[in-house]
């Protein structure tokens, strides 16, 4: 395999904890349709309105395109606002980035919207970190689709084969490897559905990226 001479990250849940913030705003949401349960980690890493188009047909509920985009404007209203008050932003997140920087071009990419990805590079300082910058708004497939990596790869412009991601969610590490790029997990995602030579190992701290390069 070629050298890695590129990272691109994914945001939540990788430089920021923002998983508790995503699932409260999720349930207050969802309440005003009556659903109670809600299996967070299955829509993890998926655009919002996919998101919530998935779980509520699933009830046999169908929102007009009109009632989607308020159920999405609310639920990430609710993110935002709670992401502020708690700045859940991972330990030395900016201090990684930059050493990380010394050696590989640093791409960002998320399935959250321009606000949220806004949101975050302000709270972290974290903006001159980053080669390319992609959010879920700027692709027409979302993850487990692979475009969104693969437009981040053409803006450093670097080949897939040069590229690690970091991901967290089952969406996320799907649409990296079908996009053939090499993929480091972090956190408890069980990976064992997800054989491939592509997924390189697993890691709980952003610091360990480093023993990879």
């Amino acid at each position: 395999m070629k050298p890695i001479t590129a990272i691109i990250f994914d945001m939540d849940g990788v430089l920021i904890h923002s998983s508790p913030a995503h699932e409260k705003a999720f349930r207050r949401v969802l309440e005003g349709y009556g659903v109670s349960e809600l299996n967070y980690p299955e829509i993890a890493g998926m655009r919002t309105p996919e998101a919530f188009r998935l779980l509520l047909e699933r009830r046999g509920l169908s929102l007009s395109p009109t009632e989607l985009a308020s159920a999405t404007e609310r639920k990430r209203t609710l993110a935002h606002e709670e992401i502020g008050r708690t700045r859940p932003i991972v330990a030395d997140c900016r201090k990684i980035l930059g050493k990380l920087r010394e050696r590989c071009r640093l791409g960002l990419a998320s399935s959250s919207s321009s606000r949220q990805m806004s949101q975050f590079l302000a709270l972290s300082e974290t903006a001159e970190c980053f080669d390319a910058t992609v959010h879920g708004e700027e692709v027409a497939w979302a993850k487990p689709a692979p475009d969104i990596f693969r437009l981040c790869a053409e803006r450093m412009k670097k080949k897939e084969s040069e590229c690690l991601v970091i991901e967290d969610s089952r969406a996320g590490v799907g649409a990296a490897l079908a996009g053939d790029f090499r993929v480091l997990v972090v956190g408890n995602l069980d990976t064992r559905e997800l054989s491939s030579p592509l997924l390189v190992g697993k890691i709980s701290r952003l610091e360990e990226i480093e023993d990879y390069l």
